[in-house]
């Protein structure tokens, strides 16, 4: 039953994600003022230049390029095959490789262009929605919904899920800060994760914590 596969809660934020993607998506091929106006204020707030900073974002979000997460994911499965938990491995690696699917059709699909005011890295395709912010939600994500059926203290479950959610929230910063992504491209990129996950645990029948 659905019910027994996602709450109220995480069923509320799909659809609230979904909303939230189809609106960007809308308003980005529309041009509208509003996207713009976004885009500009989260900008002005993030791309506060100093030194340190700029050298823990630029590492930061290079961990996340395809050859890291790749790595990250296949020793993850390897894990979970190791001992016997196929079917969580068979998610830990598919939904990943599927979104990432899905973030390069939508991508060719809406054509945007990166932004091209002071990048301090250099990242080529388009920019809409942001890979690094999918690709975090879905490995991430999926990180947590095994974390949440460690057999742990609570207080320990949600000290990791809170670490997890903070490390997926800075992927999407440092793309900004770098330059290499306007922030409706990093919020499509989490919403766009957050749907493929939840419509991955009806698919791999992966029951709620």
């Amino acid at each position: 039953m659905i019910t027994q596969r996602i709450s109220k809660t995480q069923a509320a934020f799909f659809v609230a994600a979904l909303l939230i993607f189809i609106a960007l998506l809308t308003g980005i091929k529309m041009n509208a003022n509003w996207v713009h106006t976004f885009d500009q204020t989260i900008i002005n707030l993030i791309r506060q230049f100093s030194p340190s900073k700029t050298d823990f974002f630029k590492a930061y979000t290079v961990f996340f390029n395809t050859l890291p997460i790749m790595i990250v994911v296949v020793v993850g499965v390897a894990v979970l095959f190791m001992y016997k938990f196929y079917r969580i491995g068979f998610f830990f690696l598919l939904i990943p490789l599927v979104g990432s699917i899905i973030n390069v059709g939508i991508k060719d699909m809406i054509d945007r262009a990166r932004p091209q005011t002071n990048q301090l890295l250099h990242y080529g395709g388009y920019s809409f929605p942001s890979g690094h912010s999918a690709i975090a939600t879905l490995v991430f994500g999926s990180i947590i919904l095994l974390v949440q059926r460690l057999p742990i203290p609570r207080y320990v479950k949600w000290l990791l899920i809170a670490i997890l959610l903070f490390a997926i929230l800075l992927v999407g910063i440092s793309r900004i800060y770098i330059g290499v992504h306007y922030p409706s491209d990093v919020l499509a990129g989490f919403c766009l994760g957050f749907i493929v996950i939840t419509i991955g645990q009806f698919v791999f029948k992966i029951k709620k914590a």
